[in-house]
């Protein structure tokens, strides 16, 4: 008995040291499960409190690890759990549900972002799709050229605008402005004026978003107010009058230039109508200006051309005015010669008469020499009467009047002149009115010379 005693006790004491280190080593292992267990509480704390952070739900779960003997707490404490583990495994199955929520949240978010790639044409080879956003390795230089290419098209539409405007500025005289407002703004469905966009929630030094002050709404959001689109059509329908205007007068101005270079035949153009419709048409314009410069040139030489050709026939119309004048004159002055001619040649025709055809032409001729030796009543007649020079030629010669002498002209018992003998021939005179009108006397009238009554004195 004394020796299985002995045997029972190094057993018992071979047990309990078996058992002192099973404890031990359990109760080390219970440490490393705690401490594991707190570790991973604390992860789920993190990992909710980061899915939650901004998505409008709150973190489902909580934990604060033991400290300075204390007991740790929160929904995943030791506590939570042996109090109600089905909540404790609820609790868990909400962080999961939020990181699925959040899972499908990226999806949603990356089959959208890469429809908008899709949409704003972002070239293919940019990776741009809703795995390589979905990808962790491959998301943040997706939506690097996601956001670059955004940027281009900002560019691009602000270029386009600016050029809009500017359009409208040259076309500012048949344009009544552009509004832009209409390529910025979308216009809510209930007429109110759009709310701006927020800015990005603030990070602070953790890298963690700062709560917003008022409270996050945890039921699921309804979406926002409904807009319609953008209304570009109104923006730019002064835009498109103003250009329809100009086309129109465009096509009216290449279609002026060819009737004027059509109207214009006779002169060989540089330029034609169809030159104004291609694109080199300021060429087209200088060449028709360049025309329009040699047409007034030559319209000017016409114009000088004309003016001295004016003076030209005014001076020949003065010469022939003068030549008219002249040829008047001559033609007067040939009446007048051919009258004279007519009236000496009868009184050639008188003075050359042959005695024989006188009355006395037998008779001798002795020539008078002075007024005394004149017959006191000597009378004769009329021959020839010139009125151009004032003269009658008379049957009296030589032996009957000497000159000087005075006589009276009578016609059927008037009294018509008086006459004055100027120059005397064997058997005619002439003699030059001095008293009364020569164009009322005849061929035929009688002169007569009394010496008593001294016919023919000049008062």
């Amino acid at each position: 008995m004394g020796k299985l005693g002995k045997i029972f006790g190094i057993l018992v004491l071979v047990l309990a040291i078996v058992v002192a280190v099973f404890s031990f080593l359990l109760s080390k292992h219970r440490d490393l499960f705690k401490n594991r267990a707190a570790d991973l509480a604390e992860g789920l704390v993190k990992t909710g409190q980061t899915l939650s952070g901004g998505s409008g739900q709150s973190n489902p779960v909580s934990f604060t690890p033991a400290s300075g003997g204390g007991k740790e707490s929160g929904t995943l404490g030791w506590g939570d759990y042996k109090a109600n583990p089905a909540d404790y495994k609820n609790k868990i199955d909400a962080v999961a549900k939020l990181a699925q929520s959040v899972s499908d949240q990226r999806t949603v978010l990356s089959e959208a972002l890469a429809n908008i790639a899709a949409t704003l044409k972002a070239p293919e080879d940019l990776g741009i799709t809703a795995d390589n956003l979905k990808n962790l390795g491959k998301y943040n230089a997706a939506a690097k050229a996601l956001s670059e290419h955004v940027e281009e098209v900002q560019k691009r539409d602000e270029e386009v605008r600016d050029s809009l405007e500017a359009l409208s500025g040259i076309l500012k005289s048949t344009a009544a402005g552009f509004d832009d407002s209409g390529f910025y703004t979308r216009k809510a469905a209930d007429g109110s004026a759009p709310k701006p966009a927020k800015k990005p929630a603030k990070k602070s030094e953790d890298g963690e978003e700062e709560e917003e002050e008022e409270e996050q709404a945890e039921e699921e959001d309804k979406g926002g107010a409904q807009y319609g689109g953008y209304d570009v059509q109104t923006a730019l329908k002064t835009l498109n009058q103003a250009a329809e205007v100009t086309v129109a007068r465009t096509a009216a101005y290449e279609k002026g230039y060819g009737a004027l270079i059509d109207a214009i035949g006779k002169y060989k153009w540089n330029v034609s109508a169809r030159d104004f419709a291609g694109k080199d048409y300021k060429s087209a314009l200088a060449a028709l200006v360049a025309d329009a410069k040699e047409i007034n040139t030559k319209i000017g030489d016409l114009e000088e051309q004309v003016a001295k050709l004016k003076r030209e026939v005014e001076d020949f119309k003065a010469k022939v005015a003068d030549r008219e004048d002249q040829i008047a004159k001559l033609k007067d002055d040939l009446a007048k010669m051919t009258a004279e001619r007519d009236q000496l040649k009868k009184q050639a025709e008188l003075l050359s008469m042959p005695k024989s055809e006188y009355k006395d032409a037998n008779a001798p001729v002795e020539a008078i020499e002075k007024m005394e030796e004149v017959k006191v009543e000597i009378s004769g007649k009329v021959l020839i009467v010139n009125e151009e020079w004032n003269f009658v030629t008379l049957d009296l010669g030589k032996d009957q009047v000497v000159p000087g002498l005075k006589m009276a002209v009578n016609q059927n018992g008037a009294y018509l002149a008086t006459v004055k003998i100027t120059k005397v021939e064997d058997r005619v005179c002439c003699a030059e009115v001095i008293s009364g009108r020569v164009a009322d006397i005849k061929a035929g009238a009688v002169v007569f010379y009394s010496g008593t009554n001294k016919v023919g004195k000049e008062e």
